[in-house]
């Protein structure tokens, strides 16, 4: 077949000693590094977690408080509704 054209690259070229070493050093800080970035989120979700748990304390504490403060409001009204019966005597 005419025209057609052939690979003419040679065979792949041998790395050197110092490349791999290279390589291999790159390779180790990249995984170090994922693993660092993974304990991060891990630490991080925990503190997300406990955060969430005392927010909802906290909801419902404040909830209690709002419970207290209207019976309190509904006391006042009666004790102000008695003093003015007792008043009008």
């Amino acid at each position: 077949m005419a025209g057609v054209a052939t690979d003419q690259r040679g065979p792949p070229a041998v790395s050197s000693g110092f490349e791999r070493h290279v390589q291999t050093v790159l390779g180790l800080v990249v995984a170090s590094l994922i693993g660092w970035v993974g304990m991060e989120v891990s630490e991080s979700a925990e503190q997300i977690a406990r955060l969430e748990e005392r927010v909802g304390a906290m909801s419902a504490q404040i909830s209690d408080v709002g419970d207290t403060r209207v019976a309190l409001r509904a006391l006042e009204v009666r004790v102000d509704a008695l003093e003015r019966h007792e008043g009008n005597r």
